[in-house]
């Protein structure tokens, strides 16, 4: 029954299994029928998409200079710039609708089975490690942040950097330590930013804890020096390894409007409030109700399944093992966080970058992690020495059962009288008329709160009776099936309001199609007359500026990288910034205006090469982002850069035939970047390496 037992026909069976049921609980994204809605293609996809075009083209973009008037790629954590992943897509199949999508799909995928993998180390049997790992797989945080690409990767890397931390202080060896490294880069460099800095004090405490504890119970480690020493090396070649991560995000923080400390304030849409937290009970609860929740919706669900959160409570009123006690601490301490607003404000005193996280709501994840575990290592307990008492069990069902009941009856009485309910709109135009798909649209998004209620309500209802039938048989079997039918049907339950899409990709992916290939020479009409779709294509792409590869917009694209010169710019007044700069190129003459002709020899990202003959002496512009870095020779001599205006860049030129270019040449950067990449190939060969030896039977 226990994992380290498997052999590989096991091995196939459990991954084919958690396939199954990713299919079957994303089936609305995963199927292709619908895209992935709002954020994934406004914010996440458009860098994502340039890189793959400058790759094919064959260039390095270090500079994004279509969006906003440009900035530096390096710096741009939406972008996954940093993450090995993100370029092996760029570079291969390239980026489009759909292999973001299933991009976006694996780390859910990976995520479900790192959890699944780490629930080993205590020694959980399989059946109640599948529960485990499908819980983070279908749980509220990533049906909740489906249209975060950066949120997912970095919940799917937490379990496997936990499982190989723990293997590496049990018994370190170079093949541990080098995987572990490999993997911590991973987290940190496809992760939201809040996510890096929770993950900080999430493993802290893991360190923290294990030394404290010196292994006086059962899964714990006793770190003495030589552990110790393993750690530090560790944590040095995590860093060496980031080095190009650290150089490029601390090059742009002074530059970036959000990169200054106290400018994060929370507000109660970016945290997940108290009253969202009932989504542990009834996740589709939490789809309505704005002003209820308060919290955006993508904040709101923490939903990890009804046979953990039994365990849950088994755990909270029974006997404890130290690990419980940790991970019941670690969960309360980032659930107290994600609240946000004064509680976070007493927290950030004591712990430092917790202020920069404007989005307290992620923290979750860390708390939903520890709560599953909590619930596994209770789960095992009660199926292999049978000491958890039957009262506790039952009373355990019966909290969660009455409770559903209560909240179910009172949402039928407001039902009833109030009348908001999809039922009393079953004449609706709206409902009857138009395809399929556009129906059962309408039909979600006319659904209110009180419909959600009753409806998962009766679900939950159901599925508790076939728990308790379970627990009482002490079928394991049984209790996944379970589990994971609990899981799948809340996911499918939550999906339609958080990340699936009005549209499908094939449609999200002919207008992208529309984009010229590679990176063209921009052309030289004034800004304003930039090309542009119609406004229903535009819904699904948010700004065509991201993809016509023309330069410039004459309203700011809104985007989480905002770079403090281009801010200044769309601070101005529109008609002063439409007569000097949005009525012209992206390149011009100052002065002359348009009586001498401008050649550009050749564009890429971050280099621009162009040809002018004047008969007077005048100042070339070029409306880029005014950014430390940029080069600038006039004639193969070396020219000074003058900001020109709030946000752009000029230089002065002869009167004669000049050619002059501009480059982006952040030597720093590139040689930390080049250091990381050279040391992640020097781990990867020695991974192989080792692997290889191991294999072949020789020792490592």
């Amino acid at each position: 029954m226990l994992q380290s037992g498997q052999n590989n026909t096991d091995r196939i069976k459990v991954f084919l299994l958690f396939l199954g049921v990713f299919l079957l609980a994303y089936l609305p994204v995963s199927s292709f029928l619908f895209s992935l809605k709002n954020d994934s293609f406004n914010n996440y996809f458009p860098p994502r998409f340039f890189l793959s075009e400058s790759l094919s083209a064959g260039h390095i973009p270090l500079w994004y200079p279509y969006l906003n008037f440009g900035y530096p790629l390096y710096g741009d954590m939406n972008s996954g710039f940093m993450n090995p992943i993100t370029w092996v897509i760029a570079s291969t199949a390239g980026y489009n609708a759909y292999s973001f999508t299933m991009e976006t799909l694996l780390y859910i995928f990976i995520g479900g089975l790192g959890m699944y993998k780490l629930t080993s180390f205590w020694g959980i049997r399989r059946n109640i490690g599948i529960i485990a790992g499908v819980a983070l797989m279908c749980s509220g945080y990533m049906t909740g942040h489906l249209q975060h690409i950066n949120w997912l990767s970095g919940a799917a890397f937490l379990p496997w950097c936990l499982l190989l931390l723990l293997r590496y202080l049990k018994s370190p060896s170079p093949k541990r330590g080098i995987a572990t490294i490999i993997l911590f880069y991973l987290l940190i460099s496809s992760s939201h930013p809040g996510i890096i800095i929770g993950a900080f004090y999430f493993f802290a405490g893991i360190l923290f804890f294990q030394l404290f504890n010196k292994g006086k119970s059962s899964f714990c480690i006793r770190l003495d020096k030589r552990k110790i020493l393993s750690f530090i090396i560790l944590l040095s070649g995590v860093l060496l390894l980031s080095a190009g991560l650290i150089a490029g995000y601390s090059d742009i923080i002074p530059q970036f409007t959000r990169g200054e400390s106290g400018s994060f304030a929370d507000s109660p849409a970016h945290t997940t409030s108290i009253q969202s937290w009932i989504s542990l009970l009834l996740p589709m609860a939490v789809a309505k109700k704005e002003v209820f929740f308060k919290s955006d919706l993508s904040l709101r669900n923490s939903y990890m399944g009804l046979v953990l959160l039994t365990f849950l409570i088994i755990a909270l009123f029974g006997k404890k093992t130290a690990w419980q006690k940790y991970l019941l601490w670690s969960g309360f301490f980032f659930v107290l966080i994600s609240l946000g607003g004064p509680i976070k404000g007493v927290i950030q005193k004591v712990f430092p970058l917790v202020d920069y996280v404007r989005l307290s709501g992620e923290f979750r994840i860390f708390a939903i992690l520890s709560f599953i575990l909590t619930g596994a290592i209770e789960a095992e307990k009660y199926f292999s020495n049978s000491t958890t008492p039957a009262l506790i069990k039952r009373r355990a069902i019966q909290l969660l059962f009455g409770i559903t009941a209560l909240i179910v009856l009172c949402a039928a009485v407001k039902l009833l009288y109030g009348k908001d309910s999809i039922l009393f709109m079953i004449n609706d135009g709206g409902i009857s008329g138009g395809s399929l798909p556009l129906r059962l649209k309408y039909l979600i998004d006319h659904l209110s709160l009180y419909d959600c209620i009753l409806i998962h309500g009766c679900i939950q209802a159901l599925l508790l009776w076939f728990i308790y039938r379970s627990l009482k048989s002490r079928n394991s079997r049984k209790l996944m099936i379970t589990g994971c039918i609990d899981l799948i049907i809340a996911s499918l339950l939550i999906i339609p309001f958080t990340g699936a899409g009005k549209t499908s990709p094939t449609k999200v992916q002919s207008v992208i199609a529309q984009s010229p290939a590679g990176i063209p020479i921009p052309p030289l009409h004034p800004i304003r007359d930039n090309s542009d779709i119609s406004n229903k294509e535009r819904e699904l792409i948010l700004s065509w500026s991201m993809y016509n590869k023309e330069i410039g917009t004459v309203q700011e694209v809104p985007y989480p990288i905002r770079l403090k010169h281009s801010a200044e710019l769309f601070q101005e007044d529109t008609l002063l910034l439409d007569s000097a700069y949005f009525s012209k190129p992206f390149i011009y003459l100052k002065h002359s205006g348009g009586s001498f002709p401008i050649r550009i020899v050749s564009f890429a990202p971050g280099r621009i090469v162009v040809n002018i003959r004047t008969k007077v002496i005048d100042t070339l512009v070029l409306q880029q982002n005014f950014y430390p870095y940029w080069r600038a020779t006039v004639n193969d001599s070396p020219a000074t850069i003058i900001r020109e205006g709030p946000a752009f860049m000029s230089v002065p030129v002869p009167a004669k035939d000049s050619n002059i270019i501009f480059s982006f040449e952040p030597a720093g950067i590139t040689r930390a970047l080049g250091f990381s990449l050279a040391f992640l190939i020097i781990l990867l060969i020695a991974l192989s390496v080792l692997f290889f030896r191991k294999s072949s039977g020789k020792p490592n």
